[in-house]
């Protein structure tokens, strides 16, 4: 009994390092976009809602805007999502695809 719990407890804090990682390279990035890989453009998944995927692009009016859909093969957006900081980016579960 002892090892099983052990082996959970041990699985939630690889699974809790790894969102704190993914969420820290999303705040670098946001917040410099001269370190996104695909410059003008940072492809974006939602963890709080599988499958919805966006895009930032890089803005000095609104720097953390996300578009709704696939910013390749020339789609449109489906909608837009303001957010005033990188914090509620993340808070919104935004990080980087």
């Amino acid at each position: 009994m002892a090892t099983r719990r052990s082996t959970e407890i041990k699985r939630l804090a690889r699974i809790e390092a790894e969102r704190v990682r993914e969420q820290q390279i999303t705040r670098n990035m946001a917040t410099d976009p001269n370190s996104w890989p695909q410059w003008p453009v940072l492809p974006l998944k939602n963890r709080k809602e599988p499958g919805v995927l966006g895009y930032m692009t890089e803005s000095k009016n609104n720097p953390f805007r996300v578009y709704l859909g696939l910013i390749f093969g020339g789609a449109k957006p489906t909608g837009v999502r303001n957010y005033k900081t990188v914090d509620e980016l993340l808070d919104a579960g935004w990080v980087v695809d």
